[in-house]
């Protein structure tokens, strides 16, 4: 027995399952779909290295895109997407922690 994940209706084989999924269940388009990818992005940011140039702690795009598995022109497009619709006050919040958080540990990890 095959229950559909999102509605628990119960199918006999794997392929009515996937019909009933394909039918009732579509992936959604458009905007939603950019949030989703500036949501990866925003926890790929968290997770991204922090280096220092010049005695700045600096989290470079090229890491954050090697993280979420695209191209680098293609997380700086999802960064901007965030900054013009309103997310610049969130990126610097989830920057200023990640780099925060990174450098504790370097410190612990020294001491």
């Amino acid at each position: 027995m095959y229950v559909c994940p999102v509605c628990r209706k119960c199918f006999e084989t794997p392929q009515e399952l996937g019909g009933h999924m394909r039918m009732a269940h579509p992936k959604r388009k458009g905007r939603r779909t950019k949030e989703r990818l500036f949501l990866d992005f925003l926890k790929a940011l968290l997770e991204a290295p922090v280096r220092f140039e010049d005695k700045r702690p600096v989290i470079r795009i090229s890491d954050v895109a090697q993280i979420m598995k695209i191209s680098t022109k293609k997380a700086k497009e999802i960064y901007e997407w965030g900054l013009k619709n309103g997310y610049a006050e969130l990126i610097n919040v989830i920057i200023s922690s990640a780099k925060v958080e990174q450098v504790q540990q370097k410190l612990s990890k020294l001491s």
